[in-house]
């Protein structure tokens, strides 16, 4: 099941981007979010590891940060725009995921923070999205 999940979510990379549309600002701030407290505090209902990038994919649904659906990447090679844009596609690929197993609703994810933390000698980087889901009415036709 886990290695259908990956391969979906790596496949479905390329038709994500409409999953971002109709994104609403969070309540969260930024300054908010840590690294050291979320590795303090959240237990993650859902893991995921994607070989094809490093990187290890955690999915929140208990109240994590006070996020109610929290998602985060994270990687351990060198942070740079191009690895938080990966993140970011994992993020949104996942979002795309979710919508396909859900009727009427669609999934959205919004970055809300990066940081890093330094933990046995390695820097570990995380991406912290909001995911959203938003109830889609059907088409009166």
């Amino acid at each position: 099941m886990k290695t259908n999940l990956l391969t979906t979510v790596a496949a479905s990379m390329l038709f994500a981007c409409a999953s971002t549309a109709d994104i609403t600002k969070t309540t969260v701030q930024e300054n908010t979010i840590s690294a050291k407290e979320y590795v303090e505090t959240c237990e993650p209902t859902e893991r995921y590891f994607v070989r094809q990038f490093n990187a290890k994919v955690f999915r929140h649904t208990n109240d994590c940060l006070d996020i109610d659906d929290l998602l985060t990447v994270v990687w351990t090679t060198e942070m740079t725009p191009q690895s938080i844009q990966g993140a970011k596609l994992m993020a949104i690929a996942y979002a795309a995921h979710l919508t396909r197993q859900q009727v009427d609703t669609s999934s959205y994810v919004m970055l809300l923070a990066t940081d890093t933390f330094h933990h046995e000698g390695m820097n570990y980087h995380i991406c912290f999205f909001h995911l959203r889901h938003k109830k889609e009415t059907p088409d009166a036709s």
